[in-house]
């Protein structure tokens, strides 16, 4: 009895050059790895004190060049190492439609916390105030001496 071997899954010749999914070589995710790898060190490097003051003249000082680097860094790992770039487009609107909900939320609690901002709550200075209120007074009886 023979064993036959199911046929090799051909593409269809009606999908044209652009339509066919891309996947990237293991060396293309290798070169991927070590321009990520770079980028970390630039990062780690910026952060250091001596590397630091070059960034001083900058209205945010590091904070400007960290949060480059780090945006480079989210987007080339979204982009191949979550394979957003061979996938479907809905994917990536899924995914881009979180991110923009998860901003909106940041957004929207900064603007919150910061409109309402209050000095931490002192339980001794609430009671004075509530006494002076209701024209009690909260102080001790002085004893006679």
């Amino acid at each position: 009895m023979a064993v036959h071997a199911a046929p090799a899954p051909q593409m269809r010749s009606d999908l044209g050059h652009d339509e066919r999914a891309h996947h990237p070589t293991a060396r293309f995710s290798v070169l991927i790895f070590f321009i990520l790898l770079v980028v970390t060190i630039l990062e780690v490097f910026v952060a250091q004190d001596p590397y630091r003051d070059w960034f001083a003249p900058l209205l945010g000082g590091i904070l400007i060049p960290l949060l480059v680097l780090a945006t480079a860094k989210f987007f080339m790992i979204a982009a191949f190492y979550m394979h957003l770039k061979q996938d479907s487009r809905i994917f990536s609107a899924f995914f881009i439609a979180g991110l923009i909900l998860a901003f909106g939320m940041w957004g929207t609690f900064m603007g919150l916390f910061t409109a309402h901002h209050r000095e931490p709550f002192d339980q001794v200075t609430w009671r004075e105030e509530i006494a002076k209120q209701s024209g009690t007074t909260t102080e001790a009886p002085k004893t006679g001496g």
